[in-house]
Formats: structure tokens, C-alpha cells, sequence
């Protein structure tokens, strides 16, 4: 798995994790203990993050149609953003998380092995969830992108005036640029 790969896989891992704790603790307590809600903030601040560089990188991306983009954004994801490959390595992911998590908090991570069915539900359905979220994200970037070269060209209409005057002023003789002095002469 590569860094990019990475940066994607471990937001939405914890946010597995975090999950599958409410499911099966409720709200008696916070995963992580006190650092609970910072954990979840922080993941869902990644989240946020990711998404409007996704969108970003879809409308800076070369116009190579709806399908290309989303293409492109599902190569970004674990397993290529297969949904098999891509909830195991957010499965694997949460368990690491959720284990670690709950040791902090001092409790026995091996006794919460009820987590495993409810880890695996929750990877699924969040694989599913931003691979439909990869055709969304490459929507937004390309009607963006789209705004962007409407706007770009209103400007340029705008300023068309002002461009051609300055040609103008600029304008070459028909001998050439030199204008004024000539460069002395050379011994």
C-alpha cells in the first residue's frame, strides 16, 4: 500500500472502528476514552480533507470524461476501490484501531471479540459508501472545472479591449523592434 493509499485507509479505518464501538458499547462510553471525540473529529476532519482534494484533483485533472475521472479517484483507493480488497483493508484496519483504542483505555482488547462481525459490516458498508462517493466527488470536480473555464473565458471577453490596446501601443515597424538608438558598434 502506498502513501496515498494510506492517507484514505486510515481515516476511514478509525471511523470503522468508531462505529463499531457504538454499535456495541453504545454511548456508555467513547473509544479512546477522553481523547474519544478528538479522534473522531480528527478522522472526519481527514475525511472532509481527502474529499475536496479528490474533487480538486478531478477538475485539475485532464477532461477525460465522468468515467476517467472516477477511474482515476478509485485508483487512489485501497484495492483500487474494489469493495473486497477495500473492506479488508478497512476491516484490518478498524480491528487494529479499535483493539489498540480500548487497551488505552485499559480494557482487554481480546474480550470484545464481538467486534469482528459488527468491524466487518461496518468495513462493507463504508467501501460500498465511498466508492459511491468517488462518482459524486468526480461530478463536483468536473462541474467545477466546468465554472472555472466559464468564468476564464467571461474574463477574457472582459479584458479583450484592454489586451488589444496594449498590442497596439507595442506595435513593430516594419524593420524590426529596435527603435531609438542603435547598440554601438563593436571593435
Amino acid at each position: 500500500m502506498n502513501l496515498r493509499r494510506l492517507l484514505v485507509a486510515a481515516p476511514l479505518a478509525l471511523l470503522v472502528a468508531v462505529l463499531a464501538h457504538l454499535a456495541g458499547f453504545g454511548t456508555s462510553h467513547e473509544l479512546g476514552g477522553e481523547r474519544g471525540v478528538a479522534l473522531l473529529l480528527s478522522a472526519l476532519a481527514a475525511l472532509g480533507g481527502l474529499a475536496g482534494v479528490a474533487a480538486f484533483a478531478a477538475a485539475l485533472g485532464r477532461p477525460t470524461g465522468l468515467a476517467g475521472v472516477v477511474r482515476q479517484l478509485r485508483a487512489a483507493l485501497p484495492g483500487s476501490g474494489e469493495i473486497a480488497p477495500f473492506a479488508a483493508v478497512l476491516f484490518g484496519g478498524s480491528l487494529l484501531a479499535f483493539w489498540s483504542l480500548e487497551l488505552l483505555e485499559g480494557h482487554g482488547p481480546l474480550a470484545a471479540l464481538w467486534v469482528l462481525p459488527v468491524a466487518a459490516v461496518f468495513a462493507l458498508a463504508t467501501a460500498w459508501t465511498v466508492r459511491a462517493a468517488t462518482r459524486w466527488l468526480a461530478e463536483a470536480g468536473l462541474a467545477f472545472a466546468a465554472f472555472a473555464r466559464d468564468v476564464h473565458a467571461g474574463l477574457a471577453v472582459l479584458f479583450a479591449p484592454l489586451e488589444a490596446r496594449s498590442v497596439r501601443a507595442h506595435a513593430r515597424s516594419r524593420y524590426g523592434s529596435r527603435r531609438g538608438r542603435a547598440p554601438p558598434q563593436q571593435a
